[in-house]
């Protein structure tokens, strides 16, 4: 499915110029921010993970230590459960995974080096994220949801991914991106498209030092701190827009 096609799908289905809303049934999307040792992978990134037992997963895990933590006991779940590097993705490979994904209780691991091969890596990002919307076109739009969950997605980059968030809820796929912090996404992809994503997504605030994060979660953040306390402490509070951990499933 070419770029100019998701972009007619996520304006027909709500899409970019849609009114931002807190709610987690309207929005699928999560976006956790955190510094080093807050919490992130055990509170959110492994509870998803496995806590997930209908819906097929892509996980982005580039060292490959969720693979290690989860895989035993999703197979255990039932799942088909398949680990790639992303450079030796060639284009039969990505269509057999969008595949699986769409038509099997499967999950799929991608780990990467974050130092080598960034045009070839955001190159097979973004052919596997197109081959498996049309995948799902293919199928009717019939499937039972997939997770696409980017783990440390500060250190590399999806290209066109307010596109695919903008798209996921016409195609039942949902994004979690777990980041450091919100400079990290616009030294990635600029102002405008970190906006976007920002807009699409509901938000969990893990812990932080920056002075932008503590500003931005300060007006929402259950709890009687200053946007001058919320800078000068680890904060461990989630925004009030974060009800539950786990991402509703689809039945």
């Amino acid at each position: 499915m070419k770029t100019d096609k998701i972009k007619k799908s996520a304006t027909t289905s709500g899409g970019i110029e849609e009114k931002a809303s807190c709610s987690l049934e309207e929005h699928k999307h999560v976006l956790v921010i955190g510094e080093v040792a807050t919490g992130k992978t055990s509170t959110y990134v492994l509870p998803n993970i496995l806590g997930e037992k209908e819906k097929s997963l892509l996980v982005f895990d580039p060292r490959g230590t969720r693979y290690h933590f989860t895989q035993e006991e999703k197979r255990e779940q039932g799942y088909i459960v398949k680990d790639y590097p992303v450079l030796s993705l060639d284009k039969e490979t990505i269509k057999h995974i969008a595949q699986m994904l769409v038509k099997e209780k499967t999950v799929v691991y991608l780990h990467f080096d974050h130092r080598e091969g960034d045009k070839e890596k955001e190159e097979t990002f973004t052919n596997l994220i197109n081959t498996l919307y049309e995948a799902i076109e293919e199928q009717g739009f019939y499937h039972k949801g997939i997770h696409v969950l980017m783990d440390e997605a500060q250190a590399y980059k999806v290209p066109h991914l307010p596109l695919f968030l903008a798209a996921g809820r016409k195609y039942n796929v949902n994004f979690s991106l777990t980041v450091l912090h919100l400079s990290s996404l616009r030294d990635l992809y600029g102002e405008e498209a970190t906006q976007q994503m920002i807009k699409y997504s509901v938000k969990g605030l893990f812990g932080t030092r920056s002075q932008e994060d503590a500003e931005y979660f300060a007006s929402f953040i259950e709890g009687p701190f200053t946007k001058e306390e919320c800078n000068a402490h680890y904060l461990f509070s989630l925004p009030r827009e974060v009800p539950v951990w786990l991402l509703p499933s689809s039945h």
